[in-house]
């Protein structure tokens, strides 16, 4: 089991930005292997992320100011097994994402690692924002590290 805290503050004397963030994260990872049960549940409070990830999800023509500055919460299940032959491993999870003021979203998928540099998933996600339309999606992943 994993558990890691964070903290951030940004202050910004001419333009009166000031963003704070507090955070956590509780992970339970299965063996090396990565066959098993996994959980991981982040908490946050305030602007625990970056202004570049507000960025890329509001586009240039937000504020700066703007984003989610309360509570929110990723929380993540699976269960890895053995496939390929014992060569990979095939991970069905599920993961809700809950967030004060921007609303909440949900992911199903199964994710199959092929090896310890390349994967991919097949995720179905919903995102319930305030405020805005409901979206869906079906995205297909893939991952090579070298």
């Amino acid at each position: 089991m994993d558990v890691e805290g964070f903290g951030r503050r940004l202050v910004a004397h001419e333009g009166a930005l000031r963003e704070w963030g507090l955070g956590a994260l509780i992970r339970f990872a299965p063996e090396a292997s990565g066959r098993g049960p996994s959980a991981s549940l982040l908490p946050s409070w305030g602007d625990a992320a970056s202004g570049i990830e507000r960025l890329l999800e509001h586009g240039a023509a937000a504020p700066i100011g703007r984003g989610s500055s309360g509570t929110h919460m990723d929380a993540q299940f699976g269960y890895g097994f053995a496939t390929l032959r014992g060569r990979g491993v095939l991970t069905p999870f599920g993961a809700v994402s809950l967030d004060e003021g921007e609303g909440r979203g949900f992911r199903l998928g199964w994710r199959l690692a092929m090896s310890r540099t390349a994967n991919v998933s097949l995720e179905a996600e919903r995102q319930e924002r305030i405020a805005a339309r409901v979206a869906h999606a079906l995205l297909l992943r893939g991952a090579v590290r070298f």
